[in-house]
């Protein structure tokens, strides 16, 4: 009985090791995933705000000067080509910014599911080492997960082709 109850002593020991050289990337991620909440919340709220201020303001500006909808559709019909490629490129500039804002978001927003996994993975190991249930071939998969590069975060296909110009660099790329 004393070599069983030395062998859980070992175990519990070794355990609380790695327990301790673990602490400090858990504490790392745990700071990294905060500052990409942190950075989410604050891109999200810019991306809603800057919406917002710009549907506001066609309607402020635009629409409500002109007599509503209809008065503002029946003053645009005479405005020819020039008039309506002026109005299409300020809608254009418009939403490529909104959609930098939103891929900012989206890239926030995943670097801080990546900071998450990463304090799952290592407090799971930790949980299992604690038990006894952790083999050593573990933890060369927790290191590599621990140390694998992070992306930066750029979600490449969050909206597809918007334009010609991306199916055209898509198709040259093979992306």
């Amino acid at each position: 009985m004393e070599l069983g109850g030395n062998v859980k002593v070992n175990r519990f020991s070794e355990a609380v090791k790695k327990g301790l050289l673990l602490r400090g990337p858990v504490e790392y991620w745990e700071q990294k995933k905060k500052r990409h909440m942190n950075a989410t919340v604050l891109v999200g709220c810019v991306f809603l705000l800057y919406c917002t201020s710009g549907v506001c303001s066609f309607f402020s500006e635009v629409i409500r000067p002109a007599g509503g909808l209809q008065a503002y559709i029946e003053q645009w019909s005479g405005a020819g080509l020039g008039g309506l490629g002026i109005l299409a490129g300020v809608a254009a500039m418009f939403l490529m910014l909104a959609r930098v804002i939103y891929r900012i978001f989206a890239s926030q927003l995943h670097l801080w599911n990546d900071a998450a996994e990463r304090v799952t993975v290592i407090k799971t190991y930790l949980a299992l080492a604690e038990k006894g249930h952790a083999k050593e071939e573990f933890l060369a998969g927790l290191m590599n997960r621990l140390f694998a590069p992070a992306s930066d975060g750029v979600v490449k296909d969050d909206l597809g082709s918007v334009g010609p110009i991306d199916a055209v660099v898509r198709q040259i790329t093979g992306r």
